[in-house]
């Protein structure tokens, strides 16, 4: 039964010593490593500054500063660096439960996933859930050989071995201790050795085994007086003190608790000085306060004067800050008056323009049609003997040339105006022609006139059908307009190497001269300029403007009774398309 009692007391003290040899060092194990991987990482700026504090020991800080990205960021390797930074500041305060539970929320897939299992294997001893610290541990001992470079194997072992004694697995437990205690042989370190000793010496004295026990205590007790932990001395004279009681050998044990009633009071008198610097930190610092307190009050003297200025100096700036925006938006308003003044000038000289076009050529057209109908009404009054035929035909002529003037009116002012529908699409171009001669059949053959369409019928251009209509119907109307009796009239088309179809319409008419051809395709045309050219102009300018929306060019060639040829430029359209 004293026995069992002893061994109780011996299995605390070297949990004690346990934690002891576990505490933190200058320097993580996995400083290296994470400081290796973060480097690398595209989010290095966010991880730096919590790497940074754990380095530094700011251990709230790391805490209170990962809350808020814990809770807000999607990456998942990133959250894994933010559980595991807070699982070791968790650990360093002891707070092994919640360090557990950071830990247990890293995926495997983790790149310092070694680290967590051996962090999640001592928070789990520590709050002796001995079977899943072994499990953890176990995980970790099987990893690849790369992955345990930086882990304490002595730590390993000799937890592991602590794990196996609490559950009375004595032989594991031994196995686990012996390999820890040549690691940290190996190592040279003392203070992880003295536990060692410890927990095998408890091993074998929980199987009664004292004559194997007994030499691993007195090992325990030698190193701990050659070490600088008072700590250590204080216990393992203690376990010493037990260990001669239960031989009987009481002189010796007095020897061993007088040893350690010393190191109590070493440790007490240590507690003592700690508290006296305290105190005169406190103190300190109390002296201080009271001059910052003064410092303060003069400082605020100084501040009100420096924001009274400051003040003064925002107000003139935030007065001149308004004077600026409000004259800027002045000028802001200015110019948008002065273009939409502009924009309705121009607006209104088209409106001058097209009502000048409408009052001249539409009244020429109307008048002559006029004419030619009083004409015809007087020669039927008075029956007189003259061919009605030519006459109607005559009419005929005026009627559809002043249709033709007014539709064309009607497109330039749309367009003018902006109200026309337009959309580019691909165009067959020999079907497109052909539609428009076949509105002139009755023309053609009264006028005596032949037309031929040489376009290929392969040939697909990128235009506004509608306007498109419009230009060849216009350009037709002139050659069919002048040119005489009998003559010709023809269309053709290639393809140039710009991926531009090239469209001819020539006639036998009575054609223009250089300064007529130059006159039509200036870019505008006044009424005073082109008084003197045969027919209104209003065609070409309406021909001009359709082939430029549609992104092409126009060409006149022509000499004085040798016809005219009109030239059109157009975008083909992708033949694979």
């Amino acid at each position: 039964m004293l026995q069992n009692q002893f061994a109780l007391f011996l299995t605390s003290c070297f949990i004690v010593l346990y934690s002891e040899a576990q505490r933190p060092k200058s320097n993580y194990e996995f400083t290296s490593e994470a400081l290796e991987i973060i480097e690398k990482h595209p989010d290095q700026g966010q991880l730096k500054p919590m790497f940074q504090l754990i380095l530094d020991r700011k251990i709230d800080s790391v805490i209170a500063s990962s809350i808020v990205p814990l809770n807000t960021e999607k990456k998942q390797d990133l959250k894994n660096f933010i559980r595991f930074f807070r699982g070791v500041a968790f650990k360093k305060k002891l707070l092994f439960r919640q360090a557990q539970e950071e830990f247990m929320g890293i995926t495997e897939d983790f790149e310092l996933y070694h680290f967590v299992l051996f962090y999640l294997g001592v928070t789990q001893l520590e709050q002796q859930s001995f079977s899943q610290s072994l499990a953890s541990f176990q995980q970790l001992a099987t990893s690849e050989a790369d992955q345990l470079v930086n882990i304490n194997m002595g730590k390993l072992y000799h937890n592991m071995g602590i794990g196996h004694l609490h559950l009375g697995q004595f032989d594991s437990a031994e196995l686990f201790l012996q390999k820890s205690i040549v690691m940290q042989r190996n190592q040279a370190d003392t203070v992880a050795l003295i536990g060692s000793y410890g927990d095998l010496a408890n091993v074998y004295y929980e199987q009664y085994q004292d004559d194997l026990a007994i030499p691993y205590f007195k090992k325990a007790y030698h190193l701990a007086q050659q070490s600088s932990s008072v700590k250590m001395k204080q216990n393992t004279s203690k376990n010493m003190a037990v260990v001669e009681e239960n031989r009987e050998d009481f002189a010796q044990a007095l020897v061993y608790r007088k040893e350690y009633e010393r190191w109590q009071d070493s440790l007490n008198d240590q507690n003592k000085i700690w508290e006296i610097a305290q105190l005169e930190k406190e103190f300190a610092v109390s002296q201080k306060e009271k001059e910052v307190k003064l410092l303060q009050s003069e400082n605020r003297l100084k501040v009100a004067e420096r924001n009274g200025i400051l003040y003064a100096a925002v107000g003139l700036l935030l007065l001149l800050g308004i004077g600026s925006y409000f004259y800027r938006e002045k000028v802001q308003t200015n110019r948008l008056i002065t273009l939409q003044k502009e924009k309705l000038t121009e607006l209104n000289d088209t409106k001058d323009q097209l009502f000048s076009i409408v009052s001249h050529d539409l009244r020429s057209s109307a008048n002559a049609l006029k004419k030619h109908q009083n004409n015809l009404l007087s020669i039927y009054q008075n029956g007189e003997d003259q061919p009605i035929e030519a006459m109607i035909t005559q009419g005929s002529k005026l009627a559809h040339q002043t249709f033709n003037l007014v539709d064309n009116l009607f497109q330039w002012a749309l367009l003018q105006t902006r109200q026309s529908y337009f959309h580019i699409e691909p165009l067959r171009l020999y079907f497109m022609v052909e539609q428009v001669a076949f509105n002139y059949e009755a023309i053609l053959q009264s006028k005596g006139i032949g037309f031929q369409n040489h376009i290929p019928k392969n040939i697909t251009i990128l235009a506004d059908q509608e306007t498109f209509k419009i230009v060849i119907r216009n350009l037709m109307d002139n050659a069919i307009k002048y040119t005489e009796a009998c003559g010709r009239v023809t269309c053709c088309a290639k393809v140039t190497e710009e991926a531009m179809c090239e469209i001819a319409l020539e006639d036998t008419g009575i054609g223009m001269t250089s300064e007529t051809i130059s006159l039509i395709l200036q870019e505008q045309q006044t009424r005073g300029k082109r008084t003197h050219i045969q027919g209104t102009g209003l065609g070409f300018q309406l021909c001009k403007d359709l082939i430029a929306r549609n992104r092409g060019k126009l060409d006149i060639q022509s000499r004085k009774n040798h016809g005219t040829t009109v030239i059109i430029q157009l975008p083909i359209a992708d033949q694979h398309g």
